[in-house]
């Protein structure tokens, strides 16, 4: 069976710069029942809002609210069309790609931190964005930067490869590799089990790099307030972790910092 991190567990190890958090000190067990008292909320709030009364210093706002200008045309973001199922003739076309072609060379897309800038300067006051499911946990991801939606058809695996990459899957004659996003995003140490067990059903292309995630299953469209999310301060660690949107209870990626690591080898938990 594929094992599911517990939500507030998993939101403590991204919030936190160390991996280990064990030395950190809880609140004593009433300041807690007082929290969940005090706030009328759904579960899933209450498992944040509990992680984050544990350990205090992270319920500090890591970084300013930053106000785009009120005339921002939220109207003109890109919305990625989500693709139909491959045809029986386009699988068998996609089953002759050559493998020893199918190798993306890293150098074809280089996007650095510094060029891009971070998420939050480059988003407007509202964005949208689409929210999937990778291993049981939502991940949300900005509409406006995304390549593409495509539902999985034939991955062709590469030999040499990271663990965590599944291989290469042609796209209307365009190869992309292919982010298992449970082992790179969630669970980098391995204690998650083979994606065969849940299959993977959509791969979501990333900007416009020859890269692309793979989750579970598409949630919803949402609309975001740039004042309604946790936003982190991308000069610590995992840069990836844009913030955490505070209605949907789910993590806010920066793609650009996703395919900037992909590109050097490294999973989400390494700087």
């Amino acid at each position: 069976m594929r094992e599911v991190l517990p939500l507030d567990d998993f939101l403590d190890t991204l919030l936190a710069d160390e991996p280990n958090l064990g030395h950190l000190g809880r609140v004593p067990a009433h300041s807690a029942v007082e929290l969940v008292e005090e706030l009328d909320s759904s579960p899933l709030e209450t498992l944040f809002l509990n992680a984050l009364h544990r350990y205090p210093e992270l319920a500090e706002p890591v970084l300013p609210e930053f106000d785009a200008p009120a005339s921002a045309d939220i109207t003109a973001l890109a919305v990625p069309q989500v693709v139909a199922p491959v045809v029986p003739e386009m699988q068998e076309q996609n089953s002759s790609v050559n493998t020893s072609q199918s190798t993306i060379s890293d150098t074809d897309y280089t996007p650095t931190v510094t060029e891009y800038g971070y998420l939050h300067e480059r988003v407007a006051r509202s964005f949208q964005s689409i929210v999937c499911v990778i291993n049981g946990t939502q991940i949300a991801l900005p509409l406006a930067e995304l390549g593409g939606i495509h539902q999985i058809s034939k991955i062709e695996r590469i030999a040499g490869k990271a663990q965590w990459c599944l291989g290469v899957m042609d796209i209307k004659g365009t190869n992309y590799n292919v982010v298992d996003g449970s082992r790179w995003l969630i669970d980098p140490n391995g204690r998650v089990a083979d994606e065969v067990e849940s299959p993977y059903q959509y791969v979501i292309l990333l900007n416009d790099s020859n890269w692309g995630i793979a989750c579970h299953d598409l949630v919803d469209t949402v609309l975001c307030e740039k004042e309604n999310i946790k936003w982190r301060d991308p000069s610590r660690s995992k840069p990836w972790l844009a913030g955490i949107i505070k209605e949907q209870m789910c993590i806010l990626l920066d793609t650009f910092a996703v395919v900037d690591m992909v590109q050097q080898g490294l999973v989400s938990n390494q700087q």
